[in-house]
């Protein structure tokens, strides 16, 4: 799987024009005490890479959003998610996440 990550990167920002870019691992745990998460990512792109999501986790961003529990029948999916621009994520009340992203930044 991780190699299909590092791969479904490369080629979405080749079809962005960046032909370089680092990447690093960023994780994101929401609980009772912090339900909710904000991240600025102007001129970066966030990968999620979590495979298994509780029902009721959203992430709304300035390009995408997900909504767990009305996209992904179950918990599980295979998909990469890309997330760029104001991101806020959350998790309903009582719940906790784990969330896996993949930091991209274009190098010019």
């Amino acid at each position: 799987m991780e190699q299909y990550i590092l791969d479904t990167i490369d080629r979405r920002m080749s079809a962005l024009g960046y032909n370089y870019f680092d990447y690093e691992p960023v994780v994101v745990i929401l609980n009772s005490m912090l339900p909710e998460q904000k991240i600025y990512s102007q001129n970066e792109y966030y990968f999620l890479c979590t495979q298994t999501l509780i029902d009721g986790t959203t992430i709304y961003a300035d390009n995408d959003f997900l909504i767990a529990d009305q996209i992904f029948p179950s918990t599980k999916f295979n998909k990469i998610k890309e997330f760029t621009g104001n991101i806020s994520i959350s998790i309903p009340q009582g719940t906790q996440q784990v969330l896996e992203f993949l930091r991209v930044i274009p190098q010019k």
